[in-house]
């Protein structure tokens, strides 16, 4: 919120200006991330089914390490969803409540901070476009 004295217009500086929206969808263990994906479209079962198989060339079976898929969207619990992670013998489990128990819930909040941290990166050199802005800071974290 801004304020200005009285009888003088306001003005707002906006630094940041969302011409796309960005989608990042990580398959996160308890070491890490095994797998991140980020494109400029929206998210739907299709592309989380797509990135679910290839997260379960990463992971082991149940109930053995990083065996344990838990996503936090109405289509991460899917019919379908739910038979693929039966096929490939892990768990597809609904994460815990209250949200900030929900482990893709802290690697979401990290990595937005490290985004905050180094945003000087992109307002230095915003010919980088953010896309490729987005994909440093993905390898960097």
């Amino acid at each position: 919120m801004s304020m200005t004295l009285l009888g003088e217009a306001p003005s707002q500086v906006a630094q940041f200006h969302r011409d796309q929206r960005y989608q990042i969808l990580p398959a996160y263990v308890q070491d890490g991330i095994v797998l991140l994906c980020d494109f400029c479209s929206s998210t739907d079962a299709t592309v989380f089914e797509d990135l679910v198989t290839q997260a379960f060339q990463r992971c082991g079976r149940w109930p053995g390490p990083e065996s344990v898929v838990i996503g936090n969207a109405s289509f991460d619990h899917t019919e379908r969803l739910t038979q693929m992670c039966k096929d490939a013998g892990v768990s597809n489990l609904p994460p815990p409540y209250p949200p900030n128990l929900n482990p893709i819930e802290w690697l979401f909040a990290e990595f937005s901070s490290f985004i905050k941290r180094h945003w000087n990166h992109y307002e230095q050199n915003p010919e980088q476009r953010f896309d490729n802005f987005l994909e440093w800071c993905i390898r960097e974290y």
